[in-house]
């Protein structure tokens, strides 16, 4: 979506298995060979309203669950039967409860604005109401043609949710995308990168979208950064923040057991 290239989706989150967000070059990843059609008339498979920085909000009323997203939801686009992807999200006010990630259906649209969605978000927390969730909207399944990358694996890609005072663990190699936005994280929310064994050569993406405030930390077991600068936390606060990692093994040199930095932008790297 919105990229010439798209990576599998793994874990738990609601687009697995599909060729969603970019992620590393490889196996698992598909470099796009068409351009998709902007949704402009009912009926057309497509995607839209790719909203990664916690755009969207949730109102519960009388049990009935509405996504508001100002002008997402207009007659030529919505439609009801649609699907919206739920990535993540979380309590707005207070950032110490998330959103469930999920596939919902359209059951009604009640404006250009808002849409009401299946009740499964409800069950994410006592707070749902004032959630700010991160999102995307097909109509049926998008297809374009595509080239399948060979050689070694993406490591695919993720979405991981800063919630407040509570761990938002990653996976060890591959893309994780960072789901900020509208949440107020008050309290430190972390994510472990530890050191790993016979995988020489490993690679680990981090990207945030949407501001996070000061408090998600990557914390690397052994970080050295691009200066040969030993690091230990990667801190995240604004969107289009990232950090592109790699392991080294086995060198026999200052990088040798280490999490070396290759690039970054924005990231604050402390011990």
């Amino acid at each position: 979506m919105n990229h010439t290239a798209g990576t599998a989706g793994v874990h738990s989150g609601a687009d697995v298995g599909r060729f969603s967000r970019v992620g590393l070059p490889g196996r698992g990843t598909a470099q796009v060979l068409q351009t998709l059609a902007a949704k402009t008339v009912a009926g057309v498979e497509a995607a839209y309203n790719v909203v990664l920085d916690g755009g969207g909000a949730i109102t519960v009323s009388s049990s009935v669950v509405t996504l508001t997203d100002t002008g997402n939801f207009v007659v030529a686009k919505a439609e009801v039967g649609d699907f919206v992807y739920i990535l993540g999200g979380g309590d707005a006010a207070t950032g110490n409860a998330a959103s469930i990630a999920g596939v919902h259906k359209i059951t009604s649209r009640t404006s250009d604005n808002a849409v009401v969605i299946g009740l499964e978000i409800a069950a994410g927390h006592a707070n749902v109401a004032g959630d700010k969730v991160s999102y995307f909207c097909t109509t049926g399944n998008p297809r374009v043609l595509a080239y399948l990358m060979d050689g070694e694996e993406s490591g695919l890609q993720e979405w991981i949710n800063p919630i407040d005072n509570v761990a938002a663990q990653s996976q060890v190699g591959g893309y994780s995308h960072i789901g900020g936005g509208g949440l107020t994280v008050g309290a430190d929310s972390t994510s472990a990168l530890a050191d790993v064994t016979g995988q020489n050569g490993l690679k680990k993406a981090y990207e945030a979208h949407g501001a996070i405030g000061s408090n998600f930390w990557i914390e690397v077991v052994n970080g050295i950064d691009a200066k040969k600068v030993d690091f230990i936390n990667a801190e995240f606060n604004a969107a289009d923040e990232y950090i592109f990692l790699q392991w080294y093994g086995g060198a026999n040199t200052i990088t040798d057991g280490r999490w070396v930095e290759q690039m970054s932008s924005g990231v604050s790297l402390t011990t």
